[in-house]
């Protein structure tokens, strides 16, 4: 079934491919069709892709009855990890766009085991104009209102966004139910100083976040904030690509063939990663034989061919004391 019961909501999701999973985290007022640029390139890449609709968002449900926190950052982030746990999975690489890199980035800071790599696409932490306090006062104040009045507001994108994609996007806004449009926004504004802004409180938040990162903008304060929260060389990836915020819908195959290409190298450097702290934990090597078998137990990844003497590195691994998984082994594929 493709919903998950969560609290007092009803959160719709799809899971499909096999591999490294990665979780897709879409913006406000959107949903998770947001990808659909994204999702075939990921599960030709052979990833497992799990995309799903924030409460109130899409064909996720809203609470019967909202309160304060109903629509905060941190009960989003909440929704999030619980699917993960409903699903049984350990370790995840995010993808995340729009409000949902404040979202993401709570996940990282708060459940660092959790997250194995962070994608960031159009980033929206590094600023909360004081133009948006105002915003969420009127969605409040004129609470019925609310979709249209961030339909308004959010719907000056960039000239070059088609129109398709500033009607879809409207749209969406509009069928938001008034609470959850007014909630997030509430909920965003809340984090100023602390997650959001450029301010050392939030500067420290997000320097918190120590998985690798992949950030692709097209907004020049966004850039220079990243690169003031520090991009570690040869791990961390930010490109530019001027667009505004649907950048990976009207540049979708530019940002799928930076996302995909990073990605294999990231996913590639956690397996060696792993590999160097087995020796120094267990005193085992086994050199790309032990690389190809550890990867799956590493990132939940079967798109590595596995050894034929897989199970007996396995048994060895397990006399020295380490951590190994218990069959049945994963599929050998080609």
């Amino acid at each position: 079934m493709p919903f998950f019961q969560h609290s007092d909501v009803s959160l719709f999701y799809t899971d499909e491919g096999a591999g490294q999973p990665l979780l897709l985290l879409h913006g406000f007022g959107s949903d998770s069709h947001d990808w659909s640029f994204q999702i075939p390139a990921l599960l030709s890449a052979s990833y497992r892709v799990i995309a799903f609709d924030h409460r109130g968002h899409g064909r996720s449900t809203n609470p019967p009855t909202a309160s304060p926190t109903s629509y905060h950052p941190n009960t989003l982030a909440a929704d999030a990890i619980a699917l993960l746990q409903h699903l049984s999975i350990p370790s995840i690489v995010l993808v995340a766009h729009s409000l949902s890199t404040i979202i993401s980035s709570l996940i990282t800071v708060t459940q660092p085991s959790l997250v194995k790599a962070l994608v960031l696409i159009h980033p929206i932490y590094g600023a909360t104009p004081p133009v948006l306090k105002s915003l969420a006062t009127d969605l409040r104040a004129d609470l019925p209102n609310a979709p249209q009045l961030a339909a308004d507001f959010f719907g000056k994108v960039s000239p070059r966004t088609p129109e398709w994609i500033q009607t879809w996007a409207r749209r969406r806004m509009l069928g938001t139910a008034p609470e959850c449009v007014a909630g997030c926004l509430e909920g965003l504004v809340a984090l100023e100083g602390q997650v959001t802004g450029q301010g050392e409180g939030a500067k420290s938040f997000l320097r918190r976040r120590a998985a690798p990162r992949f950030v692709v903008s097209g907004i020049d304060v966004a850039v220079e904030w990243e690169r003031e929260i520090g991009i570690k060389e040869g791990i961390d990836e930010l490109h530019v690509v001027r667009e505004g915020t649907y950048l990976h819908l009207v540049e979708g195959e530019t940002v799928n063939g930076l996302l995909v290409g990073w990605l294999g190298r990231t996913v590639r450097d956690l397996i060696h990663g792993f590999h160097l702290e087995m020796e120094v934990n267990c005193g085992v090597g086994y050199g790309r034989e032990f690389i190809e078998v550890v990867g799956w137990l590493l990132v939940g990844s079967n798109n590595l061919l596995w050894p034929e003497e897989g199970p007996d590195i396995i048994d060895l691994l397990a006399d020295k004391g380490c951590p190994v998984a218990t069959p049945p082994y994963p599929e050998i594929r080609s």
